[in-house]
């Protein structure tokens, strides 16, 4: 009998929890597990990409964040269906309301993922900061949490969490985030940028924590002695973000580009990548993911970045435009025999470290315990 195991999620749209979801239910060995996602919304751009890999997908069907009682009757109805073995929910609303569940059905197994650290609650709306507090009051329902980073123990963001914890950092698949000039050629040519412009970018959505207004601050700050560079952010808002660049008088500067899914794709077409968020980050996936395209990459110190990266020159303080323009003119001096260095060696630290083979097996290491556990009750 396969492990049935049942993956709660908000939706799938566009992020890196969403994307390590799919990469664990594409990913296990399908000879020992069965894999359901359950999703409240049915919305989301990566729901083509986990239909691609066959994985079975259940929607909800939630109308609003008003829909509670009809929304948990028909939640507690398909978990009921599927009969689980393990129910692993990721982030707070699917945290919440897996506990809920589990408080009808105390013998479940369940497992929360707890994605970011060190959050700075006040940067979000009262809604997210009640969700925090309902997440903490019912910490002792699951019988695991899993974080994604070593950085939330050390800042003590387990201090409002209570019961067994462990982490098991983020994996990425180092055979789709590769190195390469048909990739790099295809979205210079598609932004108007020759080799002789120097490229510097960012995934990430469209978030208090992301801090882009650094970033694009640090864009100045680098161009006032460097006019060959150019910006592109690969986000969610367009709007929000031209407000800002408009600000600072950088329009003529930036790309801006949204809805794009293959981020494979676009992080060889920098020659630098880089992360400038303030605060909250768990194990940032844009940063591993450059690093595995070879793309040489820097990062502000949140999350598990530092160690991520292993370069204290590549990393700056957050919410310092300067010192994050100094990571990036390190790396633009120099030459490009240096920067392809950087980029290998950053890749072969991913392969090393922090492949989706590595997570995958303690992903299954920690469902074969549960299982087993049930198994001897």
């Amino acid at each position: 009998m396969k492990i049935k195991v049942a993956i709660i999620l908000r939706s799938l749209e566009t992020g890196g929890t969403e994307r390590q979801v799919i990469e664990i239910a594409s990913g296990l060995n399908q000879k020992k597990f069965k894999v359901v996602i359950i999703s409240f919304y049915n919305k989301g751009e990566l729901i083509k990409l986990a239909k691609d890999r066959n994985i079975e997908i259940i929607f909800i069907g939630k109308k609003n964040r008003y829909d509670v009682i009809t929304f948990l009757y028909k939640f507690i109805s398909n978990i009921n269906k599927i009969k689980p073995d393990i129910i692993h929910s990721f982030l707070d609303s699917p945290n919440i309301f897996s506990s809920i569940y589990k408080l009808f059905y105390p013998k479940s197994t369940l497992i929360w993922g707890i994605r970011s650290s060190d959050m700075d609650l006040t940067k979000y709306s009262k809604l997210r900061t009640i969700s925090k507090l309902m997440e903490y009051k019912l910490s002792t329902y699951p019988n695991e949490i899993v974080y994604n980073s070593f950085n939330a123990i050390k800042n003590n963001d387990i201090s409002g969490y209570k019961g067994i914890y462990s982490v098991i950092q983020n994996g990425i698949d180092t055979k789709i985030f590769i190195n390469s000039d048909d990739f790099r050629k295809q979205y210079r040519n598609k932004w108007g940028f020759d080799e002789e412009l120097f490229i510097i970018g960012m995934v990430a959505r469209y978030d208090p924590k992301k801090d882009h207004q650094t970033f694009v601050k640090a864009s100045k700050i680098i161009l006032k002695n460097k006019k060959n560079i150019r910006f592109v952010l690969i986000t969610n808002d367009k709007k929000e973000l031209k407000n800002i660049i408009n600000y600072y008088g950088m329009k003529d500067y930036f790309i801006i580009e949204t809805n794009i899914t293959e981020t494979n794709k676009v992080y060889p077409a920098f020659d630098i990548n880089t992360l400038s968020s303030a605060f909250g980050e768990g194990f940032p996936n844009a940063i591993a993911e450059g690093m595995s395209c070879g793309t040489p990459s820097t990062a502000t110190d949140t999350g598990d970045s530092r160690e991520i990266i292993g370069d204290d020159q590549l990393i700056s303080k957050p919410r310092d435009p300067y010192e994050l323009a100094n990571c990036w003119l390190y790396i633009y001096d120099k030459n490009v025999e240096e920067r392809i260095e950087i980029g290998l060696d950053q890749r072969n630290r991913i392969i090393n470290n922090y492949s989706k083979e590595i997570m995958l097996k303690k992903s299954e290491k920690l469902y074969l315990k549960y299982h087993q556990l049930n198994n001897h009750e």
